[in-house]
């Protein structure tokens, strides 16, 4: 066969267009149909712009969520080292007690699971404001003076003269203000710190998360309280355990010593376990959550693990939340929504507002 030959018959043979891949063809499902699920699929596409989630200078909840890099499991049991690292469950724990305390932050809820945790928390960024010089260069002070293991201060100075060269500098103390009241800084001193000393523990150096951190914003108090309860029976539903005073390295487990010590009492307001933002939360008492997410952990749903070993309680009625609804929502809560968490009303306001025809779980919303 000759060369013309060849050429004549490379242009009888049809162009070979290769296929997308998987993940690409659902995206254009998932944009078609919008709030059409489909159970067997992962949600993978471009995420949206941090400003679209939190509205600098505004007070708000949200839900923080991150992963581990290659979602190992990093905070537990290892498969491939064998390797057991709950500790590092503790670290997280009392880092985020830590920075609620720095941070014009209210800690409402959380769960360290071995591959990835939860936040629940409530952001004032107005509070800083009222606060004096000193105690801004105070709070940053105990944030970046640390000398634990992983997370050193490299240029050795003590926390008073950080305080004094803050107090000289009011250009920087007014950045540190505004930083004070930001969710990604939260964030950031969170990630940063535990991804140090677990690179210091393992001798390694790189990426210890998986990417930025998710960030919903709830709208609503069924919205808060909806998320709460989904973090808090995190360990239930992925079958680490059986009840809540066995869900360790959670909220619910927090408030449940704290209320077996008599340190709080059980029909006050439901209030932030650790922190304070100056915004109030949910209206209802603390035995009143510890009922509902109880309530919730019994209802077994199928595809997931687990459930506590049932009539629907009266917060349900007062927050107008069918129980089949309330029940899919707590247990497959990312398929339903995405960038903001609340009612069909208040979705519908959050789109208006970033000018967007829609918001992903409008349809699902009650």
């Amino acid at each position: 066969m000759n060369r013309q030959d060849r050429r004549a018959l490379n242009r009888s043979r049809p162009i070979y267009r290769p296929r997308r891949p998987s993940y690409m063809l659902t995206r254009q499902r998932e944009m078609r149909h919008c709030d059409v699920i489909f159970p067997h699929t992962i949600l993978i596409g471009m995420g949206y712009p941090r400003s679209h989630t939190v509205i600098a200078g505004e007070p708000g909840f949200y839900h923080c969520h991150s992963r581990c890099v290659r979602r190992s499991w990093l905070c537990g049991n290892d498969p491939v080292t064998g390797k057991n690292f709950d500790h590092r469950r503790t670290w997280i724990e009392q880092r985020l007690l830590d920075l609620a305390n720095s941070f014009a932050v209210a800690l409402y809820a959380w769960a360290v699971m071995d591959n990835h945790c939860h936040v629940i928390l409530a952001v004032d960024p107005r509070l800083p404001r009222q606060w004096s010089d000193e105690d801004v260069a105070s709070r940053w002070s105990r944030l970046c003076a640390s000398h634990r293991k992983g997370f050193p201060d490299p240029e050795s100075r003590s926390r008073q003269q950080r305080e004094a060269e803050l107090l000289g500098n009011p250009e920087r103390l007014e950045t540190i203000r505004q930083r004070l009241g930001c969710v990604s800084w939260f964030n950031r001193y969170l990630k940063e710190a535990i991804a140090r000393e677990a690179n210091a523990e393992d001798g390694c150096s790189g990426h210890f998360w998986d990417s930025r951190f998710g960030c919903q914003v709830l709208l609503d108090e069924r919205a808060i309280l909806t998320c709460m309860a989904y973090v808090d029976l995190n360990p239930i539903r992925a079958g680490a355990a059986i009840s809540l005073a066995d869900s360790r390295f959670t909220s619910i487990q927090h408030r449940l010593e704290a209320l077996g010590e008599n340190a709080i009492d059980p029909d006050e307001q439901l209030g932030p376990v650790a922190g304070s933002a100056g915004i109030p939360g949910p209206e209802i008492t603390l035995r009143s959550y510890i009922e509902l997410v109880d309530w919730t952990g019994r209802q077994h749903r199928e595809g997931k693990r687990g459930a506590i070993d049932s009539d629907s309680p009266h917060v349900l009625a007062r927050l107008r939340a069918p129980p089949d609804t309330w029940v899919t929502l707590t247990t497959n809560l990312f398929s339903f929504f995405r960038v903001a968490v609340g009612s069909r009303s208040r979705l519908n306001a959050f789109a208006r507002r970033l000018s967007r025809s829609r918001i992903r779980g409008m349809r699902v919303a009650w």
